[in-house]
């Protein structure tokens, strides 16, 4: 789903287009690509691209909806599934939204009888957390994923993302007092003092999209380390998650990268603009300084800084988040590169 702002557009547009015997690509099952969308919005768009995708995203989880795709012969047969999809996802979320009024109605009446033993109190409830290092796609699909399973199990779920946009649907605090478990499918940083005392099991993204059943049903049933605000202890060391070196090591670099990205993005933007206005008045054009120093010498300046930083603090916590940007500074001003700012972030490690 390759997607993009581009000034070239002058009204949001999605291609569509399939193959019946595939195309080989590096996806995560291994499997040849057969379905392919291409995303185009306008300048002035703002993240209709990225709302576009994370929408297609959990659309696409659906193997009956992707069958159906693979069926259609005509573009009004697409459009058709498309609209007959997105209003089957709103009347969810009606039906989601007047459930949420009715657990809310029966838990103040709980309260004013002083009863904590009817209502959703009693209800066994399961809480999560998706992320991933871009915050588009994986991070919906999972949730998507967990929803469906929970759903077909029976099991009441909540669902935070913490997407490209910031953390939608925030779990609150009587939610997670709540919890028979937490699943945390994340591979970059959340925030996690809120949950201590809690069973929680965490595990890559894509263990959300791939083992929403089995994650449930340990969530559900308490079968989880218990974790501890410093994450330095669990109750039963034999039940505690093991993550090779590698897995480490990813999350904590897509931390910094992902982090990062803003401004890669933003920066090129300004620059590739400012490469219009040279072409127009030549070096000295005004506008073509002002955005070579905003995009080059200001947003790129950041880069090795913030990634050194978010790095330290997806190892060290928030205490790690100011000597690791300190540290990618001085990466920087010595001409260390990259590999300086990779040896930066990672001080709470070799601490």
């Amino acid at each position: 789903m390759p997607h993009a702002k581009t000034n070239v557009v002058n009204e949001a547009t999605v291609v569509f287009a399939k193959s019946s015997s595939g195309v080989d690509y590096d996806s995560i099952d291994g499997e040849p690509a057969r379905i392919f969308f291409m995303i185009a919005v306008p300048e002035g768009a703002g993240n209709m691209h990225l709302r576009t995708l994370a929408t297609l995203s959990t659309m696409l989880i659906d193997s009956e909806f992707i069958d159906q795709l693979m069926n259609t012969r005509t573009p009004d047969e697409v459009t058709a599934l498309f609209d007959a999809k997105q209003a089957e996802g709103d009347e969810e979320a009606r039906n989601g939204s007047r459930e949420a009024e009715q657990r809310s109605d029966r838990e103040t009446h709980s309260d004013k009888q002083e009863s904590t033993s009817e209502g959703t109190e009693s209800e066994p409830l399961v809480i999560a957390v998706t992320a991933c290092p871009t915050g588009i796609a994986h991070t919906y699909m999972a949730e998507d994923a967990l929803k469906k399973m929970a759903k077909e199990m029976g099991v009441a779920i909540r669902v935070e993302t913490n997407g490209s946009e910031g953390a939608k649907n925030v779990l609150t605090a009587d939610e997670i007092r709540r919890a028979s478990g937490v699943i945390i499918a994340a591979d970059k940083k959340v925030e996690m003092a809120r949950f201590d005392g809690k069973p929680l099991l965490q595990r890559p993204v894509s263990d959300g999209i791939r083992k929403p059943k089995e994650l449930i049903q340990k969530a559900l049933q308490g079968d989880a380390p218990i974790y501890h605000g410093a994450n330095k202890a669990a109750d039963d060391p034999e039940k505690e998650e093991k993550k090779s070196v590698g897995s480490k090591i990813y999350k904590d670099l897509m931390n910094g990268i992902s982090h990062m990205l803003p401004f890669v993005v933003g920066g090129g933007i300004l620059i590739a603009i400012s490469f219009l206005f040279e072409q127009v008045g030549g070096p000295d054009h005004p506008l073509y300084k002002l955005l070579m120093t905003i995009g080059g010498d200001g947003a790129f300046h950041f880069l090795i800084p913030i990634l050194a930083g978010f790095i330290a603090m997806s190892i060290g916590d928030r205490p790690a988040l100011m000597p690791g940007m300190v540290g990618g500074l001085m990466a920087v001003n010595s001409n260390a590169g990259f590999l300086g700012g990779l040896a930066a972030g990672s001080w709470p490690a070799i601490s």
